[in-house]
């Protein structure tokens, strides 16, 4: 069992709406030509910027955060949210205790597509929401299991047209999942609650997934 402490960590992210409004109009396809057809490939094209907006920092928010120190320990959660809605405030508290969490373990984490997902969009909001600049940074490093521990990265050999979503990758491998009724697409309906248990659920899985790959991918103190 790794003796050193880490921040096994996961967020949960949602669109928006306001910064959406910002994005210029998608241009439609440019062989169509009848009027029609060229506003509904539009109104198409917008739809797809809501979609993918909670995905994007520039044009989402992070509405939970999940963690543990241990990877035995429960996870905890903080939520972000008032009335359904991301509050200024909330995210720069949540944000704020990602990056003293951080401090604490000297930089060590460990996540799911983190270092392509995560530690982007926590840095990215933290540079809009001008969260005090951290005392300690994350690392994006590739081909490294340290201090940043991508294990999506590491089991699909940083190849990431293997990439597989961290709930599939569970049903593979036999990982916990506590909350196989909620997915993230439904961030948007769950409540704080829900919110809450599913970001620890994700959490659990990648403790149980680093303790499974531990001795075989990496080798940590």
């Amino acid at each position: 069992m790794p003796k050193l402490e880490r921040l096994w960590f996961d967020i949960e992210t949602v669109a928006d709406y306001d910064a959406v409004l910002t994005l210029p109009d998608p241009k439609p396809h440019g062989g169509i030509k009848d009027p029609v057809k060229i506003e509904a490939d539009i109104e198409k094209k917008r739809v797809k910027q809501i979609e993918k907006a909670a995905l994007d920092p520039h044009t989402g928010r992070i509405c939970a955060l999940g963690w543990a120190t241990r990877p035995t320990n429960e996870p905890e959660a903080f939520i972000a949210r008032v009335d359904d809605e991301v509050s200024d405030a909330l995210e720069k508290e949540l944000l704020t205790r990602f990056w003293d969490l951080l401090h604490y373990t000297e930089g060590r984490n460990v996540g799911w597509n983190s270092t392509r997902f995560d530690l982007p969009y926590i840095m990215i909001r933290s540079f809009a929401l001008q969260v005090p600049r951290p005392k300690t940074l994350a690392s994006l490093a590739k081909y490294s299991s340290e201090p940043s521990t991508d294990l999506m990265g590491i089991i699909s050999n940083w190849s990431w047209d293997g990439v597989k979503s961290l709930k599939w990758a569970a049903q593979r491998y036999g990982w916990p999942v506590a909350t196989p009724e909620i997915d993230g697409s439904m961030i948007e309906q769950i409540n704080d609650a829900q919110l809450a248990d599913y970001v620890k659920s994700d959490v659990g899985i990648v403790q149980g997934a680093y303790l499974d790959m531990h001795g075989y991918f990496f080798s940590h103190e």
